[in-house]
């Protein structure tokens, strides 16, 4: 099943970043809605409304508090395909969210 829903959860210049370089690289792809969040509140709206999107997050950097955050939402949209990055990750970090 082809996802078309993606979702960008990042800081603004992150986000308008990973937005164009999708675009430009998905440019067969006229149907994928990628959608954006500044804020935990807004990601958690999106996820509402549609809740099977790919999630390109910065897990330490995204307004989320912790990994315990992380991994609640996780739990709570199951069907959520989430894709992280960050300068930060720790083993301890990846074992957790794993």
């Amino acid at each position: 099943m082809q996802r078309k829903h993606l979702i960008i959860a990042d800081n603004d210049i992150t986000r308008l970043g990973l937005h164009t370089l999708i675009r430009s690289a998905l440019t067969d792809m006229e149907d994928l809605k990628v959608e954006e969040a500044g804020q935990r509140s807004e990601l958690i709206e999106l996820l509402k409304a549609q809740p099977a999107p790919v999630v390109i997050i910065d897990c330490t950097l995204f307004d989320l508090g912790s990994s315990d955050a992380l991994v609640e939402l996780s739990a709570h949209f199951p069907q959520a395909m989430w894709v992280l990055f960050s300068s930060d990750l720790t083993e301890s970090f990846i074992r957790r969210i794993s």
